[in-house]
């Protein structure tokens, strides 16, 4: 499995081959905590956002997916969702996709921020 500490170049030339790369939860705290320059997204819908996310994720709900507005071409963007699938690839940006979703980061007790 392919991990978020996999070169940039490596990833973007998955994306076509295999599907999106995921990273553990674990190894995107340490990413946070080590203030590593990515974008955290949180594609579930606003009012599940409102009651908790991770910290300093940015909420881009379904409805916001064909905007692309909170993805940023010159950094990791890391997604996560209800699960594990939410289809933001393919659009020039580098994506990682957070295994379990939401429910994986609140299983392993990391912090989580409210509204």
């Amino acid at each position: 499995m392919m991990t978020a500490s996999a070169p940039p170049s490596k990833l973007a030339g998955s994306f076509a081959s295999w599907g999106i790369p995921t990273t553990h939860p674990a190894e995107l705290n340490l990413m946070l905590r080590r203030n590593e320059d990515i974008v955290v997204v949180d594609v579930r819908e606003i009012e599940d956002y409102e009651m908790g996310h991770l910290p300093g994720a940015l909420n881009m709900p379904p409805s916001q997916w064909q905007d692309s507005a909170f993805l940023c071409e010159d950094a990791l963007n890391i997604i996560y969702g209800y699960s594990q699938r939410c289809h933001l690839a393919g659009k020039g940006y580098l994506v990682i996709e957070m295994a379990g979703g939401f429910e994986a980061w609140k299983s392993n007790n990391f912090e989580i921020a409210a509204l």
